[in-house]
């Protein structure tokens, strides 16, 4: 859960997410996703309009580049970028830590950097070892 506040950085592909803003089969006027905020959900559709692979949106819109817990508040706010996001504010299992990283930064950040120590001490796949760099994240080379 603490790792996913990476999402506080960095930007996504509309074609990662636009899924999430069409319409509902059963609800033609609706978001397929409820777990998105009316509004920001307005203007995801308006910066994916465009038919254009190379449009990203930024994952934290209201603090873009700064590392914070502002991630965690999007999500509390129902402004989860991506579905993966939206799941860890409306699981039980989940909800309360996003809820205690929205309101306490210090604490987002204490506990980012063991998780990252641990996560960095794993050690990660090269050429050399199994793994790839891929082209393109999505597919083998």
């Amino acid at each position: 859960l603490v790792i996913a506040g990476a999402h506080t950085i960095g930007a996504a592909h509309c074609s990662a997410f636009d899924y999430r803003l069409k319409p509902n089969v059963r609800n033609p006027n609706s978001s397929s996703s409820s777990s998105l905020d009316g509004n920001y959900a307005g203007r995801l559709i308006q910066l994916c309009a465009r038919d254009d692979d190379s449009v990203v949106v930024s994952n934290d819109p209201r603090t873009p580049f700064t590392f914070d817990n502002g991630y965690y508040r999007n999500v509390v706010a129902n402004e989860g970028l991506l579905e993966s996001d939206s799941a860890l504010g409306i699981d039980s299992r989940t909800r309360d830590r996003v809820m205690e990283f929205a309101d306490d930064q210090g604490r987002f950040f204490e506990e980012w950097g063991v998780a990252f120590a641990k996560l960095s001490s794993i050690g990660a796949k090269d050429e050399d070892n199994g793994g790839e760099v891929r082209r393109i994240c999505s597919a083998p080379n």
